[in-house]
């Protein structure tokens, strides 16, 4: 009897307290990528590695999510997850107010949830990858103040005002800043993650302040319509545009040199690793609270070959 109660007990310890599930066959499994912005070029990258991931590891992988961005239609299908029973979800949660209920919902059902991009306190969810949003910000200041020499005036251009990786990313940025105090925010923007809402935020910004000259992007579709208005205006030539993420357009202005330079966010490492969490969870494995998928600034000199280092640095099940 001793020994049935401690291998129970080593078993118990084995598993996530707030996440325990019996054991299934892999090939069981399904897992859920609730995607905040379904078709964005990004989350194809990240929705495209965690599809590597089901064949890895055998798993059946759905993606669902709203087209635009929407935290109300997001928990909806988290909570359409939950009353399937899935084994795992991978979500966004971009406004932890909004989602912390749905959240609670699933811890209740015993289904690990691993946050991409933006996190929520680590009671609540089995692990988190993506960008440490305060290094990224430092980083931007740091690749600006050595790009502009010390003195610039920057329009910070963010999807929303109130996305929490975002704002963690623009205090950070701005703290850098105190630094270097000839590095001046004169405008802060949201483009709502729209090109014809971004291509206008940018013709009224330029116009009421023509001092402006350096252009940091917190979401990935605008930097293309800065390029687009400077271009417009004839003050590309005065415009550096830091963007975010490596979307085709981005990219190819950058080749253009259109667009100076964009940090690039490793959404592969975010839709492949964030899956195997779970499916080490499952296999009683230690999985890491938080991970860091790093960035890459790309620019003229090494547009050609980021994309394969990239892909390379995702840890993959079997490499």
């Amino acid at each position: 009897m001793k020994k049935i109660l401690i291998a129970i007990s080593i078993g118990l310890l084995a598993c996530s307290a707030a996440f325990c599930a019996p054991d299934k066959e892999a090939k069981e499994r399904t897992i859920v990528w609730v995607n905040p912005l379904t078709g964005h070029p990004v989350y194809l990258m990240q929705e495209e590695a965690f599809g590597w991931a089901a064949k890895d590891y055998g798993f059946k992988p759905i993606s669902v999510g709203p087209s635009q961005i929407d935290a109300e239609n997001m928990v909806r299908e988290i909570e359409n997850a939950i009353a399937q029973k899935v084994d795992g979800i991978i979500t966004v949660p971009f406004n932890w107010s909004a989602f912390q209920s749905v959240y609670d919902q699933a811890k209740k059902a015993g289904i690990p949830i691993v946050n991409t991009g933006a996190d929520t306190p680590a009671e609540w969810r089995l692990a988190f990858i993506g960008t440490d949003n305060k290094a990224f910000g430092r980083d931007a200041a740091r690749i600006l103040i050595e790009k502009k020499k010390g003195k610039a005036n920057i329009c910070i251009m963010m999807s929303q005002l109130d996305i929490q990786n975002q704002v963690e990313q623009k205090q950070a940025f701005e703290e850098a800043l105190k630094a270097s105090p000839d590095m001046k925010v004169t405008v802060v923007e949201a483009d709502k993650a729209d090109m014809s809402l971004a291509v206008q935020k940018f013709e009224e910004v330029f116009k009421a302040y023509p001092q402006i000259d350096t252009v940091w992007m917190l979401e990935a579709t605008g930097g293309v319509a800065a390029a687009k208005v400077a271009a417009e205006m004839g003050i590309a030539n005065s415009i550096t545009i830091l963007a975010i993420d490596d979307v085709q357009q981005t990219v190819d202005e950058i080749r253009k040199g259109r667009i100076w330079g964009t940090l690039a966010q490793n959404f592969y490492r975010m839709g492949y690793e964030a899956a195997g969490f779970i499916m080490a969870h499952y296999a009683h494995q230690e999985v890491p609270a938080s991970t860091d998928s790093k960035t890459t600034l790309v620019t003229q000199e090494n547009v050609e070959s980021y994309k394969k280092e990239m892909i390379a640095s995702v840890k993959k099940k079997n490499p």
